[in-house]
């Protein structure tokens, strides 16, 4: 699963919410989070094995609702469940 969010929407409770998600929906898909940075960049981070993920569409949508500015890649709807999302990093925490 790759998440993509905006640094500035990484607040501390964003990030606890988001790893609070992760643990309760373990599974065997990798979890990759793209954090785009005002300057432009975009810092990608590799989650652990205990961070990884079962793709379900609760899960997409608790993570809609966490992080709403939350963007997946290629334009895909975080409520699909087949979508690659893409959110930040911090959750690894």
């Amino acid at each position: 699963m790759h998440l993509r969010v905006a640094a500035v929407d990484l607040s501390e409770s964003a990030i606890d919410e988001l790893k609070l998600m992760i643990e309760e929906c373990r599974g065997p898909a990798e979890v990759f989070v793209d954090i785009d940075h005002s300057d432009g960049s975009t810092r990608r981070l590799r989650l652990g094995e205990e961070y990884r993920v079962r793709h379900t569409p609760t899960l997409l949508a608790e993570l809609e609702s966490a992080l709403p500015q939350a963007r997946a890649l290629a334009g895909a709807s975080l409520h699909d469940a087949s979508a690659t999302a893409e959110v930040a990093s911090a959750a690894a925490g």
